[in-house]
């Protein structure tokens, strides 16, 4: 389970990882520069995701992974805005480091692989689908022209 124990008035904090059945506790993050986005663990429990945020005016940053054993960074943005779980233990991103939306799907389990990127021009919004096995977003600039498409998660 991921908590912050201290916080700022920007609601920055600290991040940390406790398993409620020993009460075992490690700090991922001791900086005042996490925050978590919508989805706090991967599908298959094994991590909890965060981000730390330089800039809190700016509310995107690099995506993490941790659990009791440490933390790791996922992919090498500092621009990622958004994190939802996929199946088998993936997670997908919004990543606005080059200016707009890219929709990135990454493996926790592999942090030193290239995360995968399923569109360069996402309209600001997706959604997985039901099984997670999917991703449905908008895009003005995919090569078939607007609208709404469906992509394999991985």
């Amino acid at each position: 389970m991921l908590y912050s124990g201290n916080t700022d008035v920007t609601g920055l904090g600290d991040v940390r990882a406790v398993d409620p059945d020993t009460g075992e506790t490690a700090i991922l993050e001791p900086t005042l520069t996490g925050t978590f986005a919508n989805e706090i663990y991967t599908s298959d429990s094994k991590y909890g995701l965060y981000l730390r945020v330089p800039n809190a005016n700016r509310n995107v940053g690099a995506l993490f992974a941790g659990n009791l054993r440490g933390s790791h960074q996922i992919g090498t943005s500092e621009g990622v805005s958004d994190v939802a779980r996929a199946a088998g233990g993936l997670v997908s991103y919004l990543d606005t480091a080059a200016g707009g939306y890219a929709l990135v799907v990454a493996d926790p389990d592999q942090p030193d692989r290239e995360p995968h990127v399923i569109s360069e021009h996402v309209g600001g919004v997706y959604l997985p689908t039901g099984d997670r096995r999917r991703l449905v977003f908008t895009s003005h600039r995919e090569s078939d022209g607007p609208g709404l498409y469906l992509a394999a998660a991985r």
